[in-house]
């Protein structure tokens, strides 16, 4: 069945496995931040955020565990209002080091959520317990994601990807819904199905190719637990 558990409770074995996780599940986006950098250096380089951001805040950092790491997700608490939150991705997460982390703020950020391909179910069990912490310290579960599929989606409508008016086309896309009712894009369809709402748009977040740039800031009802 497996267990959400926090990353401080894991040794260099597990450390190492929840960083391979990471790393590979965002791998396009982090060589595009860091081009000059060597896989390997950059994977290294990549541990050291993570034992940092256990470090800072350990509740906040959390696993998935059968028999290996299967997954993982990165919090912070950060401001006072929506609008305080960093728009930049670097600035809201300090470069990765969430080194602004502020345990006296109102929102819990999860700035990333990856799993090991194949491994449906991970991702909700995670953001269950994700959005548990945010209850029971009253904070509010706010998810700084991504619309992953927004490249692909007008590659298709357009042939390319057109240098004006992309808001508006995320816009646009962001309103396509599923038979369900929620957003086509994976990764934004995902927490809408799991009960969140978009709060805001993004542009030039982060050098992430398959959003182009974008990311989408999304909340969670304050004292919702999403259900496993």
């Amino acid at each position: 069945m497996g267990e959400v558990i926090s990353a401080s409770q894991l040794d260099m074995k597990g450390l190492t496995q929840l960083n391979e996780v990471f790393f590979n599940s965002w791998i396009n986006v982090l060589k595009k931040e860091n081009p000059e950098m060597p896989l390997n250096t950059l994977k290294d380089f990549e541990l050291k955020k993570l034992e940092s951001r256990i470090k800072i805040f350990p509740e906040g950092q959390l696993a998935f565990f059968d028999k290996e790491i299967l997954g993982g997700i990165n919090s912070l608490i950060l401001g006072d209002n929506i609008y305080e939150i960093p728009k930049k991705y670097c600035e809201a997460t300090n470069n990765g080091y969430f080194i602004n982390h502020n345990p006296a703020k109102k929102f819990l950020i999860c700035t990333a959520i990856y799993v090991k391909p194949g491994n449906k179910g991970v991702a909700k069990k995670l953001l269950s317990e994700a959005t548990l912490l945010a209850k029971d310290n009253n904070l509010t579960a706010l998810p700084y994601s991504r619309p992953a599929g927004f490249r692909e989606y007008l590659m298709k409508i357009h042939g390319k990807i057109p240098k004006e008016s992309l808001m508006t086309e995320l816009i646009e896309y962001l309103a396509i819904k599923t038979d369900k009712g929620t957003c086509i894009d994976p990764v934004i369809g995902m927490h809408e199905h799991y009960g969140a709402n978009v709060e805001m748009l993004l542009e030039n977040a982060r050098n992430d190719p398959e959003s182009c740039n974008f990311c989408v800031l999304m909340s969670y009802p304050k004292g919702y637990v999403v259900k496993v």
